[in-house]
């Protein structure tokens, strides 16, 4: 998410929106989205309809959050979503499609290239 910031304006020019899903509840992302100056809409979806509509679910239960910029360890395990990205085209199709690690996405200047090739 924080990487695409970088072009986003670049982004924009391709006429493309962009919308990030957090499986935080609202006042987590709410404290995302000022802590990070993100410059498009950061959705909550904590109970993960949207994130499960795209088959984003990671597997594996998360046992740790943030707390004044500090990670902790919780007695409770939580869902978590896969990175991903989701191109849908003017007309409601997809045209792109990636889920996976957050180490292994696409750099934004990839993102940028497939935007050019699916227009």
């Amino acid at each position: 998410m924080m990487q695409v910031r970088h072009v986003y304006s670049e982004i924009l020019e391709t006429g493309t929106k962009i919308y990030a899903v957090s499986v935080d509840n609202e006042e987590k992302t709410k404290v995302m989205i000022d802590k990070t100056d993100v410059q498009f809409d950061l959705l909550s979806d904590e109970s993960l309809k949207v994130i499960d509509m795209y088959n984003f679910r990671d597997d594996e239960l998360m046992n740790w959050d943030y707390l004044n910029g500090l990670v902790r360890k919780s007695k409770e395990f939580r869902p978590i979503s896969l990175s991903g990205y989701v191109l849908i085209n003017q007309e409601g199709f997809i045209q792109y499609e990636w889920s996976g690690h957050y180490n292994l996405r696409p750099l934004p200047e990839d993102v940028l290239n497939i935007l050019g090739m699916v227009k």
